[in-house]
């Protein structure tokens, strides 16, 4: 009979735990749909917490409690969005032809580890706002220092390309010499100046670049500079590479018209060699 008794106490208590527990459930969801309903802005709820600030009436916890779960959904969908440019950075790395496979690799494993540590933060978010701000504070953090790295990366991408161009355009010069002692065309021989003056001031913007980019690396390697010095660096790098692409670009349009008389001067030489045929 006690056994009996008992057993019916036991399913009592379960019965009325699970009462109270669908009851709080059904509570909290009554409240956030309350709060969702007064605050209808990001900034009404701050107000409201501020408001709060040293008062513990239950209202004051809820809203502070609704704050932070608000606080949380946001850097949630912050990281989730940052994981997504990253993964998208990650193809356009593995893609890229003008870095070498262990440049890749090191670009990469930082991605990956940034990724990593935001994926950790996103599932262990604190029910606390001190806490939350400590861990907004790390990413912004780890943000910043990859936005460096990445930044001196693609500076070191451009100045590559520009090389590249530099070095065909050098090559195309002698041609360019060549053509004129052929053909004996002394009217291209100002416009080629003007053509290999324009990629050596190009080339000459490069080096100065490169030797930027030594220098960075060299105080980045003995840790003797902040992440200001790093940025003003970086925006150096790339105002020369600026007028690099710019000069190139001086020297693109006189090629055409190099080019424009190249092909003038063989058709005259094709009319004239038709012409002594006759």
């Amino acid at each position: 009979m006690k056994t009996k008794n008992l057993i019916k106490i036991l399913v009592l208590l379960v019965a009325l735990n699970l009462f109270l527990s669908a009851f709080a459930v059904a509570q909290g969801k009554q409240q956030k749909i309350q709060m969702q309903q007064k605050f209808q802005t990001t900034a009404q709820l701050v107000e409201e917490i501020k408001k709060c600030k040293t008062n513990e009436s239950d209202w004051c916890k809820n809203v502070r409690a609704y704050g932070i779960e608000v606080a949380k959904t946001k850097i949630i969908e912050v990281f989730e969005a940052k994981i997504e440019r990253l993964n998208e950075l990650k193809e356009k790395i593995e893609k890229n032809e003008d870095l070498s496979s262990e440049e890749k690799k090191i670009i990469l494993e930082r991605i990956d580890k940034l990724i990593a540590k935001l994926e950790i933060l996103k599932q262990n978010l604190p029910d606390n706002a001190t806490q939350l701000r400590q861990i907004l504070q790390e990413y912004r953090e780890n943000r910043e220092k990859f936005n460096e790295e990445y930044g001196i990366i693609k500076e070191k991408i451009g100045e590559r390309r520009v090389g590249l161009i530099v070095e065909r355009a050098e090559h195309l010069v002698k041609k360019l010499e060549r053509f004129i002692e052929k053909y004996n065309a002394t009217d291209l021989e100002n416009l080629t100046q003007k053509f290999y003056e324009k990629i050596q001031k190009a080339n000459e913007s490069r080096n100065e670049a490169i030797a930027l980019w030594k220098e960075l690396q060299e105080r980045i390697k003995n840790k003797n500079i902040t992440s200001s010095e790093i940025r003003e660096y970086i925006k150096k790098i790339h105002e020369k590479l600026e007028e690099a692409k710019s000069n190139l670009k001086e020297a693109n349009k006189i090629l055409k018209e190099i080019l424009k008389e190249i092909r003038e001067i063989k058709e005259k030489e094709k009319v004239n060699k038709n012409e002594t045929i006759e």
